[in-house]
């Protein structure tokens, strides 16, 4: 799985609603978001795919493209159910609504 990103600054007065628990979150509490499915991709090459300024010189490079892993769904949690997730408790599927998927 890939790593977790924290997407909410303290401190900005919005809140959400987790979707493993269902609560919703206290105004300015850290919003965190969280894999639950990734494929393996296979990126083509692509010629002159990025500019590159080195001093005064202007030129484009190709990028060789190759495999990595890409992030097909993700959820938003609480800091109460990511530690669940770090310590290795599957997080819930909830789809709109709070209902449990599958």
């Amino acid at each position: 799985m890939g790593g977790l990103f924290q997407t909410t600054p303290k401190g900005q007065g919005m809140s959400y609603r987790c979707d493993d628990c269902g609560e919703v979150s206290i105004p300015g509490e850290r919003c965190y978001v969280v894999p639950v499915e990734t494929r393996e991709h296979t990126f083509p090459y692509r010629r002159n795919a990025n500019f590159v300024r080195v001093g005064r010189e202007e030129f484009f490079r190709d990028d060789r493209g190759g495999t990595g892993t890409q992030i097909v769904r993700e959820v938003k949690v609480c800091g109460e159910c990511v530690s669940k997730y770090e310590m290795g408790t599957p997080l819930l599927d909830r789809g709109v609504g709070g209902e449990v998927d599958g």
